[in-house]
Parts: structure tokens; C-alpha cells; sequence
């Protein structure tokens, strides 16, 4: 069972959602048509091979219209959707040459049909094992992240695929894992933030992680005041984490993609069998 459709219509064109496997099944063709979303996120459980892959990008298109964006989170390391066609690869923090390895990815991605990867990670390694970073940062400090994700972004963009700087404001010091619970921050560090202002430009996208911080009333997701701060120096798209993880409390699909917006997200991702008895 799907999400209400009906209620996710007013935000469709700001909508960014998962199918459920290696081929369309007809709920998830049905949800897509009815819905016509911005964009689809695709997960390990839709990469089995390119042919496979090739064929279901094509039905997902062809339900949900020409125009929509493909997705992915693809880092290297323990995030690799594409495992199953391509093999393990080391992590981007392990990578030799950071241009050299954005280039790649982004022709690997085009080849597969994606647009933008949620990627690279830019919070700074604040040595915590339990914030779900672990093995996915660049560095210790402002400085080395700033030119190591700079170099794999020249190298990705310059093959047409879109980037995201992820997890603003910087899930470093944080605990727990936002996929279990809610991070809790003090405030917007000036070092953590660094990178996400030294890298952002009008076509990179910014992720925003799901994190209380003091000072503001709300979560980050769903608070005026928090995006308007990212919105000060950042003039690209922004795009919640998504809103199926456990930081955020309970609610309908439609409910959380509504107050995210309405806050000022650009845009709403959700993985949607998080929300499949809804």
C-alpha cells in the first residue's frame, strides 16, 4: 500500500521519492502516474544490472513523465548503490586523485542515467562513531574538506551531473545516527558550516539533516528560521534528508513533505516504504 497520492499532489513538483525494487511494480506505477514527481532516489534494491537498471529508469519516465530527474547517493565506500554492476570501490576519502574520481562517477552516472548524486559528504570527522559518518568524511578540518570535496565536484560537474553538499549544518559533533534518533547540536558551529559556505554555488544542492539545534524553536527540517540562515549564503536548491528517518516524529507522508516545504525546503525526499501502511 501506498502513501495517499491525492494528498502529495499539491507538492508533486518538489517531490523526490523511491520506487520499491529492480522493476516497477504496478502500486509504485500507479503511485507514479497519479503523482508525477520531481524526482526518483534510487536505492540498492533497484540496482541489479544495467540492462535491468536501464529498463527500469525507462518505465519509471514513462509512468512519471520524460522529465524526471534520477537520483542516487553514491560516495564510494559503504555507499554504493551500483555494488551489484560495478563491485566494491573505495570510499572517497581513500581515493588518491578526489578530481579524478569525480570524473569517473560522473560518467558512470550519466552512463546510468542520473542527474544529481547526493554527494560528497562535507561534514568534518569529529572523531564520533555513532553519528552514521563513520568511514564517509574528507577531514578533520575546514580547510582539507573544502579542497578535497571541491576537487571530486570539479570533477563530477564537468560531466553534467548535478552535486549536493550533505548534512547542513554539519552532523560532526552530533549523536545519535539520524536514521534512529534525533542529533542534537548546541549551535551552527562557524568550522562545520565552512565547507557547505566556501563550496555552495546557484547549482550545487545542499542536503539538510535532521538535527535540534538550541536557539531554534523547531527541527532543522521544519524550521523557517534555520533554512532562511542556510538561505542567507546559499542560492541553490536544498533538499531535505529524507523524511522517513527516526530523527523526525511520526507522521503521514503528506503531513512531514507539507511542513518541510512550507518551512522553505525546496525540496522533499522521502524513501517511501517508510511509509507504505500510511
Amino acid at each position: 500500500m501506498q502513501p495517499n497520492a491525492s494528498k502529495l499532489l499539491p507538492f508533486a513538483d518538489r517531490l523526490i521519492v523511491s520506487v520499491s525494487g529492480p522493476v516497477l511494480n504496478e502500486a509504485d506505477r500507479h503511485f507514479l502516474e497519479q503523482v508525477r514527481p520531481f524526482g526518483i532516489i534510487l536505492f540498492s534494491e533497484n540496482i541489479g544490472g544495467e540492462h535491468q537498471l536501464a529498463a527500469l529508469i525507462s518505465e519509471i519516465k514513462a509512468a512519471a513523465g520524460s522529465d524526471t530527474r534520477i537520483a542516487v547517493d553514491f560516495e564510494g565506500g559503504q555507499v554504493n548503490r551500483f555494488r551489484e554492476i560495478i563491485g566494491d570501490i573505495p570510499a572517497m576519502g581513500e581515493q588518491d586523485d578526489l578530481a579524478a574520481f569525480g570524473r569517473e562517477s560522473g560518467l558512470l552516472l550519466k552512463r546510468f542515467g542520473v542527474d544529481i548524486n547526493f554527494a560528497p559528504v562535507v561534514d568534518l570527522d569529529r572523531g564520533n562513531r555513532g553519528n552514521g559518518l563513520f568511514g564517509r568524511t574528507l577531514g578533520k578540518d575546514p580547510e582539507t574538506v573544502i579542497e578535497l570535496a571541491g576537487a571530486y565536484l570539479k570533477g563530477l560537474e564537468s560531466t553534467g551531473v548535478t552535486g549536493c553538499l550533505k548534512h547542513y549544518p554539519g552532523l560532526g559533533p552530533t549523536t545519535p545516527d539520524s536514521h534512529f534518533g534525533l542529533p542534537v547540536v548546541t549551535k551552527i558551529s562557524t568550522e562545520d558550516e565552512a565547507p557547505f559556505r566556501a563550496l555552495s554555488t546557484p547549482r550545487r544542492w545542499v542536503m539538510v539533516a535532521h538535527v535540534k539545534i538550541a536557539g531554534f524553536r523547531e527541527i532543522s527540517t521544519y524550521s523557517k528560521a534555520f533554512l532562511e540562515h542556510l538561505k542567507s549564503f546559499h542560492s541553490g536548491p536544498v533538499v531535505s534528508d529524507d523524511l522517513g528517518m527516526k530523527a523526525l516524529p511520526d507522521a503521514p507522508l503528506h503531513v512531514k513533505v507539507e511542513q518541510a516545504l512550507t518551512a522553505g525546503m525546496d525540496f522533499a525526499l522521502a524513501r517511501i516504504r517508510a511509509f507504505s501502511d500510511r
